[in-house]
Formats: structure tokens, C-alpha cells, sequence
């Protein structure tokens, strides 16, 4: 279950910041104390990294990060709401078609 949601995540993620350096991530989220789980995929390392200092963090390179084109102009905390947005909105579809009208 979590592998899907971790590629969905995925695919989120991807519309909106580029993972350049994985080893970079990993280090800034172990330096900043963040909480992650380094079996899943890094997507979801990253919305971590949002959860906890999107308001704070002002170089996303720092964290092995880029923003791709349709980010540009954008700071991380609205990356971070249009992130929660599109997966909520995602998730919602996913649960309707597979399990709201699943026979009993």
C-alpha cells in the first residue's frame, strides 16, 4: 500500500521540484532533525522536508532540490499546499473508483 502511495507522491512531486541529490536530501533531513522513513521513495522524503521548514528553507538546492518550470515564481510553501492539494484531491478519486462503490 505504501509503495503506491509512494509513486503517487512520486508523480506529484515530480510536477513541481526535481531530487538532483539524493545523498544531499538524506543529509539535510538527518542535519535538520526531520523525521523520515529512508525505506520509502525520496517523494515522500521531500514532502516531509515540506511539512516541517517549507516557511524556512530558502534554498532548496541546499537540499539536493530544483524547482521545475511551472514552480518558478513559486515559494515552498505554496508548493507545499499545491503538493497536499493534488494528492488529496488524487487520493479522493482513487478512493471513489476502487473502494466507495466496491460491492459488499
Amino acid at each position: 500500500m505504501l509503495q503506491r502511495i509512494d509513486v503517487l507522491l512520486g508523480q506529484i512531486v515530480a510536477r513541481w521540484l526535481v531530487i538532483d541529490d539524493i545523498g544531499q536530501l538524506r543529509r539535510q533531513l538527518k542535519l535538520q532533525q526531520i523525521n523520515f522513513d529512508e525505506n520509502r521513495y525520496p517523494a515522500s522524503w521531500v514532502v516531509e522536508l515540506l511539512k516541517a521548514g517549507a516557511s524556512q528553507i530558502e534554498d532548496p538546492v541546499l537540499f539536493g532540490l530544483a524547482l521545475c518550470e511551472r514552480a518558478q515564481g513559486k515559494n515552498l510553501r505554496e508548493l507545499r499546499d499545491a503538493i497536499e492539494k493534488e494528492f488529496y484531491e488524487l487520493s479522493c478519486g482513487h478512493y471513489e473508483r476502487y473502494f466507495q462503490h466496491a460491492p459488499l
